[in-house]
Parts: structure tokens; C-alpha cells; sequence
């Protein structure tokens, strides 16, 4: 039977679920723009969180903590917190278990359907919670959330989809008129409950003072991971969090098994894989040539006819599998290291957008200093040598655009180099200029003085000579 304390060795699991929600954090507004260095050893997170250790505690998580930590380069060891010491550059925090357990992470959505009024509510477990803060300014949230209750696959992309969302993606214009505030792919609200109720966090995701605001952070992120803190955060500009689900079914990887490639699927059968890879309810893609060529891109197939497959968007990573699936070879990886991947490409593109949204500050040298030591220690490549893991890393880095957003930066980086060199140039030869006409200037006195010089020196001998003849 399912046990929370027990690791993700549980029994009739469905599917997981894990949010990420990247963010920057500051002592200030302005702080939280600035590219300086932070100083993270002093921060406070809220009550319900402590810091995390790696290689300690009972035998799973020592296994657990193992294997991470073989698969992953040192590079990306310093990033997930686990070369052995504190990294400096990071700090973790996780869920404070001892005190806060029972953790639900609960999803309302009432919404008018072709059928009448219709009511969407989730129960999900929480198996852990997380924050990640690193030194350049930019934060990670984890949501580790298990669903034991519903094993429909629209149940599973409705809580991926509802579940997700920070803010509403849009509001309808319609049901504004009527003075009501709806949108049909966000949650009503969302609830972090733990100890049975006695601790309980609830956000509206749709209210009031969030029509306006783009920057809004609901309490399920500003209250239970912040409250008390002394750090002010700041979307990096998603509305929705990036999502990591392993989902168990048979239906669709029996069928992917059957007809050996998904290509050979029918139309209706493509519909839907693109409505779990791209997490809608209803596909948005009803072209035949389109849905070929974007889940060409999207998909990992490599072990289809073993019943597992993988799909990799811009905002989701979802791994098909078999419910039968082992747990050391499918499930575990999942969700101990591919979650990490894309904890570290979410960081890699902040980090980058962090840096472009600066290219207007005046000083290129600081910018140039703080972007040559993020390459170094945030902006690789390569995470693994492990040859499956390395392909789906490329493929996040690819998909979040990553390499184009770095290029460009680069670009406009050097452009500014050139520009200030360019002006830096034109003030030497300014400078080159006025001490040129200086020393002309200077030259021609020098010649006066010269001349002056001469006319005393032969004025003086002439007024000696006629003193001469004066006194003789």
C-alpha cells in the first residue's frame, strides 16, 4: 500500500507529477534586475521548509543519492547540490517532513460544459516540496506530487494543465461583460494542505486585483515558500510552471507496441499523444501534416516496443509507460534525474534572459564579468555521458531554445563591445588630436620664443656696443 515516507516505492501510483516554477529573488526591486552576485548563505525561506542534505539518512536514500549523483557530470553535481560538500553556489531547501506531513496539493475548477455545470476536483499527494537558490539571482520551486486516485488519462492532463498554472493565461472577454472573471485553463483555486487541515494555504488563481497584474505570484508560492522570508521573487515570465509527469497506462504504449511506430498511428491516435506531450484537454492541432512534424520533434521513441516513450516540449516532459513498469529502470530515472535536466535547462534560460534583460545597463564590462562566470558555471552543455540521457538533454535545451537565446545574447554583447570600443577610439583620437594640435601649437611657441630670444640676445649685444663708443 502506498506510504508516503517510503520513498516512490508505492503501489497503485497512476502517474507523478512534478512542477517547476523558475523565479528571480532580491532584497529589493532593483536588486532583483541587478546581475551582481548573491550572497545566499544568510537567506530565510518560510516555516515549513529546511535545508537539504545529500548522503545521509536510510539506506534508499543513500542508494537514491548514489545513483544521482554516478549519472550526472561535476559540473551539473555542483548545480543539483551533490559534489559532496555545500556547493557555495547553491542552497536547497525541502519539505520539513518531520513536522509537516499528510502534504495534499489540491485542485478546484468549476466550469459550464456541453452537459451542464461541471466540477473538477484533485486530490494529489505531496511527496516533497523544494527550493533551489542560486548565486546569479535565479530560484527553482519544486512541486513532487503523486496521484493515486485517478488513472483516465484526461483526468491526468487535466491536473498537469489546471495544476500548473500561477496566473490565467487569458481572460474571457465574454464572461467579463457578465462582471465574472473566467478562464477555461486555469484552476478556480488551487490548496497545499497538510496534518489533516491543520495547515492549510489556499490561492485564487483567477481573482480580482490578478486582471492587471502579469506579475502575480499566488500564495501557494509566495506565502508557503516565502512568508517570513527576507528575499523578494519575480516570475521569470511564465504563466504556468514547467511540468514533469511519468504517467502509467496501457492503452496508449499497447498500441504504439502494435503498430511498431508512431507514425503508423491513425490521426485520432496522434491527437492523442499531441494532447498528453503538449497537456490540453482538447487537441488545439487538427491538421494532418502539422501533427506529423511536431511530434516528430517531440517525441523519444527508443524503447517504444518495450512500452515506454517519451515526449519533450517547451513547457512539459511526460514519460508513457506501462503500469507494469520496473521501477529502478523507468520510473526512478524519471523522476531523480530527467526531472533534473530540466530543473537545470529552466535554469540555463533564465539565467540567459537574465543577462539579455540587462543589455541596456551601461556598463558592459560588469555584464561581460558576470556572463563569462555563468558560462563556466551554469551555461554547459553536456550534463551526462549517459548516451540516452544526453539526447534528451539536448532535446530540452533545443525545445526551450536555449542555444539560439545564448547566440543571440552573445551577439548583442559583442555588438556592444564594438560600439563602446568604437567610442572608446573615437575619444582616443580626440585626445590624439588635441595633443597634436597642442604640440603644433606648443612647437610654434617654441619657435617664438626662439626668435625672441635671439632678437634680445643680439639687442643686448648691440646696446653693449654702443656703450662701447660712449664711454670712449
Amino acid at each position: 500500500m502506498y506510504k508516503q515516507e517510503n520513498d516512490i516505492s508505492y503501489v497503485n501510483i497512476y502517474s507523478y507529477h512534478t512542477f517547476i516554477f523558475p523565479f528571480y529573488f532580491g532584497d529589493t526591486e532593483e536588486d532583483i534586475r541587478s546581475i551582481r552576485c548573491k550572497e545566499i548563505s544568510s537567506i530565510n525561506v518560510s516555516k515549513y521548509f529546511v535545508p537539504k542534505y545529500y548522503f545521509g539518512g536510510d539506506s534508499i536514500k543513500k542508494v537514491k543519492d548514489y545513483n544521482i549523483k554516478s549519472y550526472f557530470t561535476k559540473a551539473a553535481r555542483n548545480l543539483i547540490g551533490l559534489d559532496g560538500e555545500e556547493f557555495k553556489g547553491v542552497k536547497i531547501y525541502e519539505l520539513d517532513k518531520s513536522k509537516y506531513r499528510d502534504g495534499k496539493y489540491v485542485i478546484r475548477k468549476n466550469r459550464n460544459g456541453e452537459d451542464g455545470e461541471e466540477l473538477f476536483e484533485y486530490y494529489l499527494d505531496i511527496f516533497n516540496l523544494k527550493i533551489k537558490l542560486y548565486d546569479n539571482g535565479v530560484g527553482l520551486i519544486l512541486y513532487e506530487l503523486v496521484n493515486t486516485k485517478y488513472n483516465c488519462l484526461d483526468d491526468v492532463n487535466r491536473i498537469n494543465d489546471f495544476g500548473r498554472r500561477i496566473r490565467a493565461p487569458f481572460l474571457s472577454l465574454k464572461e467579463i461583460r457578465k462582471a465574472k472573471l473566467k478562464c477555461s485553463r486555469a484552476a478556480d483555486s488551487i490548496e497545499v494542505v497538510f496534518n489533516g487541515g491543520e495547515y492549510k494555504i489556499s490561492s485564487l488563481i483567477i481573482h480580482d486585483n490578478c486582471v492587471l497584474d502579469i506579475d502575480y505570484i499566488p500564495n501557494i508560492i509566495s506565502k508557503l515558500f516565502f512568508e517570513g522570508s527576507n528575499i523578494k521573487i519575480k516570475s521569470v515570465d511564465d504563466d504556468r510552471m514547467f511540468v514533469c509527469c511519468l504517467v502509467k497506462n496501457d492503452s496508449l504504449p499497447t498500441v504504439m507496441k502494435r503498430k511498431e511506430k508512431w507514425t503508423n498511428l491513425s490521426f485520432a491516435e496522434k491527437q492523442e499523444l499531441y494532447k498528453l506531450a503538449y497537456i490540453e484537454e482538447f487537441c488545439s492541432c487538427q491538421s494532418v501534416r502539422m501533427i506529423d512534424e511536431v511530434l516528430s520533434r517531440t517525441i523519444y521513441d527508443r524503447w517504444i516496443n518495450n512500452g515506454n516513450c517519451d515526449f519533450i516540449t517547451n513547457h512539459s516532459f511526460i514519460r508513457l509507460t506501462l503500469v507494469s513498469s520496473d521501477l529502478d529502470y523507468i520510473v526512478s530515472p524519471f523522476l531523480y534525474q530527467y526531472v533534473e535536466f530540466a530543473s537545470i535547462a529552466l535554469l540555463q534560460r533564465a539565467t540567459i534572459k537574465k543577462a539579455s534583460d540587462n543589455l541596456s545597463s551601461n556598463d558592459v564590462n560588469k555584464l561581460h564579468k558576470y556572463y563569462v562566470a555563468q558560462k563556466s558555471k551554469v551555461l554547459f552543455s553536456k550534463v551526462t555521458f549517459q548516451e540516452q540521457g544526453d539526447e534528451k538533454y539536448k532535446m530540452i535545451r533545443k525545445e526551450l531554445d536555449i542555444d539560439r537565446m545564448k547566440a543571440e545574447f552573445e551577439n548583442h554583447l559583442e555588438d556592444l563591445y564594438n560600439h563602446e570600443n568604437m567610442e572608446n577610439q573615437n575619444e582616443l583620437n580626440n585626445i590624439a588630436n588635441r595633443i597634436g594640435h597642442l604640440g603644433i601649437d606648443l612647437a610654434i611657441i617654441g619657435v617664438c620664443l626662439s626668435v625672441v630670444a635671439l632678437l634680445i640676445a643680439k639687442i643686448d649685444t648691440i646696446l653693449n656696443i654702443i656703450a662701447f663708443f660712449r664711454n670712449n
